[in-house]
């Protein structure tokens, strides 16, 4: 197993920077992770490792305006965090270790809602969601009490960091919640129950929606975790659902 740190370009030119786990194969399948607003990808770099030594490429990177990636946070809209999701599908689809056609996503927080609505315009394997945000009218609403509503085009959320307007915005305009209960391949939900930033409900809801159409859909719902799953039993079994997820889907 190998890490190579890669940089790829975004839609307008900026680069997006993350770290690729490679398993020891020629070709293997794999799939992205995209994280939460204001966060970064190294809360994926447990599963990346443990995903290469299941055999699957893992990309996690850091989308327009986060980490070491070039652009300003306060200047990015929701379409163009999928849009990063998107060239990063791309960049490691073009890599020559990936079998064709054999790329998944995963998303979290407001990762997940990217996921999802990605889900809705590009050819994805199999799809996972960890503590997604999957009702972006209501998320919207609750940022707007909490914060305020927007102010020469900006919400200053926890902390003071701005973001902009746009990004709820557009994220209204989308229905991720739709687009995972509309996905044709294998879904894979996690959320714990004592999350305060997305309601478990809706990951549940979509789950048994799609059992009911037939979709090939499983879920983790452990009560005792919340957004981040930092229970430690918790958070091994996330770890391990998921490779086993991404193993047997991909």
């Amino acid at each position: 197993m190998s890490e190579e740190a890669v940089q790829f370009s975004a839609k307008d030119g900026s680069l997006l920077r993350g770290i690729l786990h490679l398993p020891d194969l020629a070709k293997a399948p794999g799939f992205i992770c995209i994280h939460g607003l204001t966060l970064d990808h190294e809360m994926f770099a447990d599963l990346g490792r443990m995903a290469a030594a299941a055999g699957i490429l893992c990309l996690r990177f850091h989308m327009r305006g986060h980490g070491d990636s070039e652009g300003r946070l306060e200047e990015q809209g929701f379409e163009d965090e999928v849009d990063d999701a998107r060239s990063a599908l791309e960049y490691l689809g073009a890599r020559a270790e990936i079998e064709a056609g054999r790329l998944g996503a995963l998303g979290f927080s407001l990762g997940g809602a990217v996921a999802g609505v990605l889900s809705s315009r590009v050819a994805l394997g199999a799809l996972a969601t960890w503590g997604s945000l999957l009702d972006t009218q209501r998320w919207t609403s609750l940022r707007y009490e909490q914060y305020g509503r927007p102010f020469e085009g900006m919400v200053r959320i926890w902390d003071e960091i701005p973001v902009s307007e746009s990004l709820f915005n557009q994220a209204i305009a989308n229905d991720p919640f739709t687009n995972v209960l509309d996905f044709k391949g294998p879904y894979f939900a996690a959320h714990g129950g004592r999350d305060r930033n997305h309601p478990q409900e809706k990951s549940i809801e979509v789950v048994e929606a799609r059992l009911a159409r037939g979709l090939p859909s499983e879920g983790f719902f452990p009560a005792s975790s919340g957004h981040k799953f930092q229970v430690p039993e918790d958070q091994a079994l996330l770890l391990e659902k998921t490779v086993d997820f991404f193993k047997a889907s991909l």
